[in-house]
């Protein structure tokens, strides 16, 4: 499987798990891949409705922490708790896929590697939590969050560098008395908590204003990369909200299943080269080999894969 790569297999064995459990974990995940269909969902097998891309507001910043790592900012407390959940857990799971298949392999990232001459390797995340109410203790709200965390650490093990949790409201204390316990405890060493009061101070250790959007600080001149939710209002979702949203450039571009979308079949092929290239220079020493030579070269090339025909070809 294409994700059998040394840069993701680093993630998982930087990640929260035990030593021991790696292994099985990573075959779960690549499993979880194929059954879910994860690699095609950005080939246009998934064409994600305008109400969820108006209403997560979930997606990569354009800017850059102060250690040149991409940053991940999701609004929460933002986020309409009980509509997600009336919308149905099924389409809510597979809305969040496609979210972060989107963060891994989107268009983005080439602009990353061109300036910064290396893959993404770890991002800095932050979690809005302004907005957070009893709303969102609703009955249904909470197992769904879980659901939530579970892919991420699961399924998208690795990545987070830090996680700040923003602007938590009195109410969150009631909350994390139950969360908390949806994070392995390597998982909470990672989060900073911050409240109303005193987050930019925390921010200001690690991102500079400009780059975070003006929902988070006056200062924020910042939004979101361009193949991602450009949105970060969220609210109360309307009963008639796909009617009603606006039909702007970005939603459009985002539900375009005609748009060519080769680029995300080469994505981690490409990262792994980028790692190989930068870590490895005996790869240049190698002797070439004429494939023709291997008997088992025609069932390669009959080897039907989104990430892998066009370099067959």
């Amino acid at each position: 499987h294409w994700k059998n790569n040394p840069m993701d297999l680093v993630r998982y064995l930087r990640g929260p798990r035990k030593f021991e459990q790696v292994e099985g974990v990573f075959r779960d995940m690549i499993q979880w891949r194929k059954e879910s269909r994860a690699d095609y969902i950005l080939e246009g097998e998934y064409i994600p409705p305008k109400t969820l891309l108006y209403y997560i507001p979930s997606a990569v910043l354009r800017g850059l922490d102060k250690d040149g790592d991409p940053i991940y900012l999701e609004r929460c407390g933002a986020m309409d708790g009980v509509g997600c959940r009336d919308i149905g857990k099924e389409k809510i799971m597979k809305h969040i896929v496609y979210l972060r298949e989107l963060a891994k392999r989107g268009d983005w990232i080439h602009e990353y590697e061109r300036k910064q001459g290396r893959p993404p390797r770890q991002v800095t995340i932050i979690i809005d939590l302004q907005g957070l109410s009893s709303r969102h203790m609703k009955s249904g709200v909470i197992p769904l969050f879980r659901e939530i965390v579970q892919i991420n650490q699961a399924k998208y093990t690795g990545m987070a560098k830090r996680i700040i949790l923003l602007r938590a409201p009195t109410v969150f204390q009631v909350l994390w008395n139950i969360a908390k316990h949806f994070f392995p405890p390597e998982g909470r060493k990672l989060m900073v908590f911050t409240g109303p009061n005193d987050y930019m101070q925390t921010l200001d250790k690690y991102v500079d204003r400009e780059v975070l959007p003006p929902c988070i600080c006056k200062e924020g001149r910042g939004g979101a990369v361009s193949c991602l939710p450009q949105n970060y209002t969220g609210g109360l979702i309307p009963k008639n909200a796909e009617e009603v949203i606006p039909d702007e450039d970005w939603i459009v571009a985002m539900r375009n299943p005609g748009k060519p979308k080769q680029e995300h079949k080469r994505k981690a092929l490409q990262l792994t080269a980028v790692s190989a290239r930068a870590n490895d220079n005996q790869f240049m020493s190698l002797q070439s080999v004429c494939l023709a030579e291997y008997s088992n070269v025609r069932v390669l090339a009959g080897f039907q894969h989104p990430q892998w025909n066009d370099e067959f070809e």
